[in-house]
């Protein structure tokens, strides 16, 4: 009987003790699981080089830099800018960052994320996972060096961290942070290169001219780098080829990595673009660095050239023969002009005139080249695809009866926008002229590259048809004062030329000269077009 009680006793104290231990299980993995719907936690979002939208879950925010934003703990999708997005957890009473250098015309970025994911289960043992790029950076936890990325770390309760994110050719990155209890952090670290501290320097004494004429190269304009600001460019000549190996520090496309190369210049360095004259890329392709002929590197800070330096990097992990050739390729491009090049950038559109009448046309260009237009007068604005005189041809005005007016602008640096107002006069018959121009260059004797453009004119007039000179025995056709024969001559018209006309006396007809000066031809060699 005393063993039975002692026995219910014992049963009845294991089992509130059990009840005990469940029911604080219990109430804390309950307030694990409750909390996180109450919870919140925040975020801050930074674009260190420029200020951009920030949408979270399809939301629209702010615009960067973002601190403090409170959110639900869980999963956010997190949109900056037009193109660039990332996942990223929320837990309750931490803030997770979000800091990225992005650039405008690439997908390459640079920067660091810190997440941090509220685990629900009872028993979870918080972590930390870290994830670099490039990913055998060297990761450094507290003193103590781990695996490459991913590097999964266990946590105790709650414990702090410092993180340094190392490699050859990068910026180190260096991140301090606390994980909670119940919490999984992940870190994600893309190092920013030290573009310009890492340079080899490569030996180009044998590089000689090449035999095969003057090379091209890829322009800046063709690659999508910025231009220029339009100011003065300093100068100089061109004597000595210098090059300098860069290894890749992305795996991106040619022109994604200058896309990179021309931000990190001008964001990270303040320079007005890649500070090189041209760039070799590793499978030998030629592009223009800064893009302007004759650029003065010695004025670049930090960089070390010399005056009439023609510096080259190439982005090669090896320098193969390709390569060389290229070099000798650019000691070619070094020592002849590039070719001048514009785009019209003009706001003209279809344009109506009376009989005669003229007008000035506003027209403006870029020059997209990388010469400097240092004598713009040798450069002038012809008419071109006609087998005569223009029919926009303004005699008091043009230079000739082909070149309208000569470019008068002070010096033209490479992206500088220059203007010119070209004159025209409407011929004095009803007509849809179509002309051709071009900006002729007077020194070499060639049209330059992207001038052409073309001017839609209507002349209208009233009660007035329009009518051509046909051949004659003579070659040209007398105008008389009257429809007579015995009239006074006015003038000689020739076969191919185009005239108003006004009416009709028997065999003669009335024409409207160019000067507006009425007169009467035969109308045995007309024909009316209108």
């Amino acid at each position: 009987m005393q063993f039975t009680a002692m026995r219910t006793l014992l049963v009845v104290i294991t089992l509130t003790i059990i009840a005990l231990i469940t029911f604080a299980f219990v109430k804390e993995g309950a307030l694990v699981l409750f909390s996180q719907e109450s919870e919140t936690g925040t975020l801050t979002v930074v674009t260190p080089n420029s200020s951009v939208s920030l949408r979270i879950d399809g939301e629209s925010y702010t615009t960067t830099p973002a601190t403090g934003i409170s959110l639900p703990t869980g999963e956010h999708l997190v949109s900056i800018g037009d193109e660039w997005q990332t996942k990223i957890q929320i837990a309750g009473n931490t803030q997770s960052t979000i800091d990225q250098t992005l650039f405008s015309n690439s997908i390459v970025n640079f920067g660091y994320q810190v997440g941090f994911e509220q685990l629900q289960t009872l028993f979870a043992q918080s972590s930390l996972t870290i994830v670099t790029t490039p990913s055998d950076a060297v990761i450094t936890v507290n003193g103590k060096t781990q695996q490459s990325s991913p590097a999964i770390i266990p946590v105790r309760e709650s414990e702090s961290f410092e993180i340094v994110v190392s490699k050859d050719g990068f910026k180190d990155r260096v991140l301090s942070l606390s994980v909670p209890k119940s919490t999984r952090a992940q870190v994600v670290v893309s190092l920013i290169p030290n573009v310009y501290e890492s340079l080899t320097v490569r030996a180009v004494d044998d590089v000689t001219t090449s035999e095969t004429g003057v090379p091209q190269s890829i322009s800046r304009v063709e690659w999508g780098g910025a231009m220029l600001p339009a100011n003065e460019v300093p100068l100089t000549t061109w004597q000595n080829v210098v090059a300098y190996q860069l290894v890749p520090f992305t795996n991106s496309s040619d022109i994604e990595t200058l896309l990179v190369l021309d931000e990190i210049s001008r964001f990270w360095y303040g320079y007005d673009g890649i500070p090189f004259a041209y760039v070799i890329t590793a499978d030998a392709t030629l592009y223009e660095g800064i893009g302007v002929y004759n650029y003065d590197f010695s004025t670049i800070s930090g960089r070390g050239f010399q005056a009439g330096d023609v510096p080259v990097l190439i982005i090669s992990s090896e320098i193969t023969q390709d390569i060389s050739t290229r070099l000798r390729d650019v000691v070619t491009l070094s020592e002849t002009a590039p070719a001048p090049s514009v785009r019209n950038i003009s706001e003209v559109s279809q344009i109506s005139l009376a009989l005669g009448e003229g007008k000035q046309i506003a027209m403006r260009f870029q020059n997209t080249g990388s010469t400097v237009w240092q004598n713009p007068q040798r450069f002038v604005v012809r008419a071109i695809g006609n087998e005569g005189i223009s029919e926009l041809y303004d005699p008091v005005k043009w230079k000739s009866i082909s070149d309208a007016i000569s470019i008068d602008s002070s010096f033209v640096y490479p992206g500088a926008d220059f203007s010119f107002m070209l004159p025209i006069q409407a011929p004095y018959y009803p007509v849809q002229v179509t002309q051709n121009f071009v900006i002729f260059d007077t020194e070499t004797s060639s049209e330059v590259l992207g001038s052409q453009f073309v001017l839609s004119i209507s002349v209208t007039g009233e009660d007035v048809g329009t009518l051509t000179i046909l051949d004659t025995p003579t070659g040209y056709l007398n105008v008389r004062g009257g429809p007579s024969i015995g009239s006074a001559l006015v003038t000689t018209v020739f076969p191919g030329e185009k005239f108003a006309y006004k009416r009709e006396d028997g065999e003669w007809i009335q024409i409207i000269l160019r000067d507006g000066v009425f007169g009467w031809i035969n109308t045995k060699y007309v024909q009316k077009l209108q």
